[in-house]
């Protein structure tokens, strides 16, 4: 779950990174600030998308018990660095 504007705006994603719910206080939507809104959903689902690709991570080094597998630290950098996707 990732929220913005004190929690104004809440975004939940699943661990395929889909959104499966997004919710927007009745307050905001009634102070008609379209832009406000846009910039807190996004920055919402930013957050949501961080923490997931962090639990992925977890998952992978907790599943793989420390062993040293080739290759593992680099995807995991990919992971956690590779920003919000792209526009589709």
């Amino acid at each position: 779950t990732g929220s913005a504007g004190g929690g104004m705006v809440e975004v939940e994603v699943n661990g395929l990174i889909e959104v499966s719910r997004c919710h927007v206080d009745p307050q905001l939507l009634a102070q008609g600030d379209r832009e406000l809104l846009e910039d807190l959903v996004v920055a919402a689902m930013n957050q949501a998308v961080t923490k997931a690709r962090e639990l992925h991570a977890e998952a992978v080094r907790s599943m793989t018990g420390g062993m040293d597998i080739p290759g593992l630290d680099q995807a995991l950098g990919k992971l956690l660095g590779g920003g919000p996707p792209e526009s589709v």
